[in-house]
């Protein structure tokens, strides 16, 4: 956390270790109770977690709702109120909780991506991200780095192909 003072106004700019990836930083205007969240926060839309810790991640949305803003404005989606915020917090917990169970019961990611009732997420922009977000989460279940490579172009390709179903 690093204050900085114009006059009396304050902003503050957070950072939270690797969560949706390694430089990620919200900007916080206590005084306008508004949080800049940039990609910390997808609302609305599926999120994109190539080189994420989804645990940390998880857990800097906490801290950002513990901040109380009256706006956060995400780095994808509409301007929202902390409810939106924990909403999508809350799109990551379920791909992280079903996605588990699938690795635990040895389903490959792909079909365990295919296999994950979205719910509630199913209208969000760009539900095929799933797809890279069980990759990634099967990544961090084996205790692999974000930093570990990922086949981005086999992914992307079959998001475009899942995209293309509707």
């Amino acid at each position: 956390r690093l204050k900085i003072f114009q006059g009396e106004r304050c902003l503050e700019l957070l950072y939270h270790d690797t969560c949706h990836s390694a430089s990620d930083i919200a900007v916080h205007l206590p005084e306008e109770k508004t949080v800049f969240c940039g990609d910390y926060v997808f609302y609305k839309n599926a999120p994109l977690g190539l080189d994420s810790s989804f645990v940390n991640w998880i857990r800097a949305l906490d801290k950002l709702a513990a901040l109380r803003a009256d706006h956060y404005v995400p780095g994808h989606g509409p301007v929202c109120g902390v409810d939106g915020l924990l909403e999508a917090k809350g799109y990551l917990e379920l791909v992280y909780r079903e996605a588990e169970k699938r690795y635990r019961a040895g389903m490959p990611p792909g079909d365990a991506a295919l296999d994950i009732d979205l719910g509630q997420y199913k209208d969000w922009h760009c539900t095929e991200r799933i797809l890279a977000n069980v990759a990634r989460l099967y990544q961090e279940f084996a205790g692999e780095a974000p930093t570990t490579a990922i086949d981005t172009d086999s992914l992307m390709a079959e998001m475009d192909r899942l995209a293309s179903r509707g």
